[in-house]
């Protein structure tokens, strides 16, 4: 968010609608062009959520989870945007490269899954 404050040419109000409607985009993108989304998506589904009682509770954190996925099924949620501040190339070597480090720590921490 940060960057696109700086790069964004809008009305400032408009900033955050910006914003869901270019993750938005990116989101079907990914889930029409890479193989692993419809796995990341079932195991999605069906995982056990992670809480911070204090802060969000089970019931919240799985709401979430089935309201986006909901939305997510649903082509009609699409922006069809040409994104202007969120790129898909930089997004996939952003997720290529948290994937990385996150499987060099979960061998680390003896859980890895290769």
């Amino acid at each position: 968010m940060r960057i696109l404050k700086k790069k964004f040419q809008g009305n400032p109000e408009d900033i955050r609608k910006t914003y869901n409607q270019e993750v938005s985009q990116i989101e079907f993108n990914l889930l029409k062009s890479e193989q692993w989304a419809g796995m990341v998506l079932r195991k999605l589904r069906i995982s056990s959520a992670f809480t911070m009682e204090s802060l969000v509770t089970e019931a919240e954190v799985n709401g979430y989870r089935d309201v986006k996925l909901e939305w997510l099924q649903n082509g009609g949620n699409e922006p069809k945007i040409q994104t202007v501040y969120f790129m898909d190339d930089a997004v996939r070597m952003f997720i290529d490269s948290t994937a990385t480090e996150w499987k060099a720590l979960l061998k680390e921490w003896g859980n890895s899954s290769d």
